[in-house]
């Protein structure tokens, strides 16, 4: 680093530094980086001298800034703001002091909410516009920036009220062309606070300076008009600054100076006044002096005097706030008399900090906010049983008051929610239920939860079970049908009333082997020619319906909750997919609907592989429901024996009989409303297959009378199981599948079933969980 009197160009730039400052009142040379032009080239030493010139010219506007901007007072306080450069005293780019130096703004992320607060900081009521100072750098003399960050959200009185409103040095992360130019809303006039008071030094210099906007803590003076007649009436002096000079009013005190001025504006802001306090202004200009050098002072201002308003209304001096209903809250408050300074409305705050009815569970408070004129003000949806803050703040056109604060609990109410989490399980070795669930979600209970109401229905008949109240989250039910559904209720209770209900299925624990092949005793009619079952007598029985023609065709056989075992070729024939069929189940009269009727929609259809169209060999086919099928005393599986037991009890013998039972067509081909039965002896397989021109295969077995007229299966039976009864159960042996091409119950022919003990492999690979009984 060189200083620029070590070579010519660099000294006819210092001459001109010397010139462009007036003299510099003294001030030293500037020291420039790289100035020297020894031992380099023409283009070299261009371009030396021009970089020189504008490194010159950047610190030369760094020392007007110094000379014209720093404040002389040893008492000035930091962090102050002003507007300079603009048109008018509310406009400008907005400055920072900082350590008697004034800096700029940065511009990144300068909010709106950011421009309202410098101006009311600034006195004035809000923000026009802002934006960045973004022309060339001349423009700037300032290099400094100040201020980077803040944050405000728009209420606060002063910048340094906001967030990140610190001042330091953040000239290396902003550009310094990028700094904040703000316009203020102007005020018409004076407030009604400003008085104007003309004591001239000189009465021929008129009129006096005018006060601007007014704040509790600051004046704003304008003074173009005066300066205007100064200048028209005394000899042209160069104004180097304005001073602007205050002591209290009606006082001899000294005059103190309340702010320094550049001589380009003719307006001034002087802050750190306080409220309610008159105060004498007048304004002095400042001129160069050459011999000798320095500063005079030159034309004074006739004085204007002015009274500061008040900074805000006094606090309220009590808060009270009294619980009523549950989600209610009164706010009522008292307030003393200021007539120079009265309440023109409140600001009342309300915060959740905690819920006593769920202490062991965190969750985030709600708040609220609501400004009125009067009291008592009401608070609606709060949370009972729950602590609140209250805050009241008083507010007027000056500001606003420090809040008075209250805590207090609302009161409690019955719970909103009914209890969460309700689950059942048998204990099987207990007889019983054992019912459990968790208290109601927190926010919802209103109140502590002092126990809890519950009862148990048997939900065909909607008969109370049990009933009674716990304070505990578990109950014992003894007694109860494992079979049966039951829904249980549970509801909570606080001091003040009873809850919802909270309601849960009881599904039955089924046990096909217990429920399976249960039947009233019954008459062995035949299914043609035969009475009518009793309503009940085969709560297995299933109808296939065709959805689109809206009729049954088919019977099936229900082996448990989900599933149903029918012929192969009630499916084939037909052609049908999931889509064109359902189940029926627990019909008996067929004309009209049962209480006790379910119909399911198919979830899946396996039709055995090796099913024969020609023959009906393998003619087995399974259906699986989408939902569980309900079981009632209408409604029960059959038992399926196991390989060896299905095929000792279709054995062909004297006294070996079998059931079956379907709504086929009687004799006359007419369908019966009621569900029917037929006993039918098993016929030795010689017979079977030397009755028959037919494919008689080791799948198959027959049964029926050689007689006609005796009774038999028909068209419609199709699917429908062979029972044989076996230790007070029924068991499914056989499936309907095909008869005499010669018409039903006729001479010497037969009907032909399937061997389900044939299939029962393939029956565990599509149903691995179905319930086989063992040695029947």
């Amino acid at each position: 680093m060189v200083w620029i009197t070590r070579t010519a160009p660099c000294l006819v730039v210092k001459t001109l530094c010397l010139l462009l400052l007036g003299f510099c009142t003294g001030t030293r040379a500037v020291p420039l980086k790289d100035c020297s032009l020894n031992g380099i080239s023409k283009t070299s030493k261009h371009n030396t001298i021009e970089k020189c010139f504008s490194e010159l010219r950047e610190q030369i506007f760094q020392l007007f800034a110094n000379l014209n901007l720093e404040d002389k007072r040893e008492d000035v306080k930091h962090g102050r703001l002003r507007l300079q450069q603009g048109s008018s005293p509310n406009e400008g780019m907005l400055q920072v002091l900082h350590e008697k130096f004034w800096g700029l703004v940065c511009f990144n992320n300068w909010t709106s909410e950011n421009s309202d607060v410098a101006c009311r900081h600034l006195g004035y009521a809000s923000a026009e516009r802002s934006t960045a100072m973004t022309g060339r750098s001349e423009k700037i003399p300032l290099r400094k920036i100040y201020l980077e960050g803040v944050r405000c959200n728009g209420s606060e009185s002063s910048l340094w009220e906001c967030e990140n409103a610190r001042v330091a040095d953040y000239s290396s992360s902003c550009n310094p062309r990028h700094v904040v130019w703000l316009s203020c809303t102007r005020d018409e006039g004076p407030t009604d606070q400003d008085t104007t008071e003309s004591v001239p030094l000189d009465p021929s210099i008129e009129p006096p300076p005018v006060a601007g906007r007014v704040t509790s803590t600051s004046v704003s003076l304008e003074w173009e008009n005066w300066f205007a007649v100064a200048q028209s009436v005394l000899p042209e002096e160069l104004v180097v600054n304005f001073r602007i000079m205050y002591r209290p009013a009606g006082t001899s005190e000294n005059f103190t100076m309340g702010a320094l001025i550049p001589g380009y504006l003719k307006y001034g802001t002087v802050d750190g006044l306080t409220e309610r306090t008159p105060y004498e202004f007048k304004v002095e200009a400042w001129r160069l002096n050459f011999k000798p050098a320095g500063e005079v002072i030159g034309v004074v201002s006739p004085l204007v005097t002015v009274t500061t308003p008040c900074n805000g209304p006094r606090p309220v001096e009590r808060v009270m706030a009294d619980p009523g209903f549950p989600h209610q809250l009164t706010v009522t408050w008292r307030i003393g008399v200021d007539e120079d300074c009265p309440a023109e409305s409140f600001v009342v705050e309300y915060k959740l900090l905690n819920r006593e009815q769920c202490q062991d569970e965190s969750e985030g408070g709600l708040d609220g906010t609501i400004r009125t004129d009067t009291a008592p003000v009401l608070l609606n949806n709060l949370h009972p049983y729950s602590t609140y803050m209250v805050n009241v703040t008083v507010v007027n056109i000056y500001g606003r008051s420090t809040e008075k604060q209250t805590m207090v609990n609302t009161s409690e109410g019955a719970p909103t929610d009914p209890p969460t989490s309700i689950s059942t399980e048998y204990h099987a070795s207990q007889d019983a239920l054992v019912a459990m669930w968790k208290a109601p979600p927190c926010g919802h209970r209103n109140g502590r939860i002092t126990g809890y109401t519950y009862m148990l229905l048997d939900v065909q008949t909607d008969r109370v079970i049990h009933s009674g109240s716990t304070q505990l989250t578990i109950v014992n039910l003894p007694n109860v049908d494992p079979l049966k559904k039951y829904k249980f209720l549970v509801a909570a209770r606080t001091v003040t009333g009873m809850g919802p209900y909270g309601a849960s299925s009881v599904a039955g624990q089924l046990n096909i082997a217990d429920i399976c092949g249960e039947v009233h005793p019954l008459a062995t009619t035949r299914i043609v020619g035969g009475k009518q079952t009793v309503k009940g007598a085969f709560p297995w029985m299933a109808q296939i319906w065709h959805v689109k023609y809206g009729r049954k065709y088919c019977s099936g056989s229900i082996l448990d909750d989900h599933w149903i075992i029918t012929a192969a070729h009630c499916i084939k024939f037909y052609n049908v997919t999931t889509r064109d069929i359902m189940i029926q189940v627990g019909d008996y009269d067929t004309l009209l609907p049962e209480p006790q009727q379910r119909v399911y929609d198919v979830d899946r259809i396996y039709v055995h592989p090796g099913f024969d169209a020609d023959t009906y060999d393998n003619d087995i086919a399974l259906i699986r429901v989408r939902e569980p099928i309900e079981f009632s005393d209408y409604i029960k599986p059959i038992c399926l024996p196991d390989k060896k037991s299905s095929r000792s009890l279709i054995k062909p013998g004297v006294e070996r009989y079998g059931v079956v039972a379907g709504w086929g067509d009687d004799r006359n081909g007419a369908a019966p409303r009621y569900l029917k039965q037929i006993t039918l002896p098993i016929v030795d397989r010689a017979e079977c297959k030397r009755s028959t021109n037919y494919s008689f295969t080791p799948n198959m077995f027959c049964a029926g009378f050689a007689t006609a007229m005796s009774g038999d299966t028909c068209k419609g039976d199709s699917g429908a199981p062979f029972m044989v009864r076996r230790n007070g159960k029924e068991f499914i042996t056989g499936i309907v599948s095909w008869g005499s091409p010669d018409g039903c119950d006729t001479a010497n022919q037969y009907g032909y079933y399937t061997r389900i003990f044939k299939f029962m492999s393939w029956i565990k690979r599509v149903h691995p969980g179905v319930t086989i009984l063992k040695r029947t």
